[in-house]
């Protein structure tokens, strides 16, 4: 055993993959092989004004897509996933997105 080698191997899946067309490499939480990896992570969730996680942009469809890519674990149980939280820097035109320092 290498005392050095590498003990994390994690990758991003990120929920609008599943939203393309069919003709724009459209990726499905199902099609994720889970196989080489220890960690995944699902991005992305928000923190509402009030400093609760939330949905990304109030995307309510992202909870039904958690829960699909949560299943990768039926097949391969010992992937462990994450979710991967951002300040809503990504908000349209008009949104006043809450940094966390504001909720923190």
């Amino acid at each position: 055993d290498d005392p050095l080698a590498m003990t994390v191997n994690q990758a991003y899946w990120r929920s609008w993959s599943s939203d393309r067309p069919e003709t724009c490499n459209r990726f499905e939480a199902s099609d994720i092989d889970a196989t080489p990896y220890t960690h995944l992570v699902y991005s992305f969730a928000s923190i509402s004004a009030d400093g609760h996680l939330e949905p990304w942009v109030g995307s309510w469809d992202e909870v039904e897509k958690y829960t699909e890519f949560n299943k990768v674990k039926e097949r391969n149980p010992a992937v462990k996933t994450l979710i991967a939280v951002t300040e809503g820097i990504f908000y349209g035109a008009g949104m006043n997105p809450v940094t966390f320092t504001e909720v923190a």
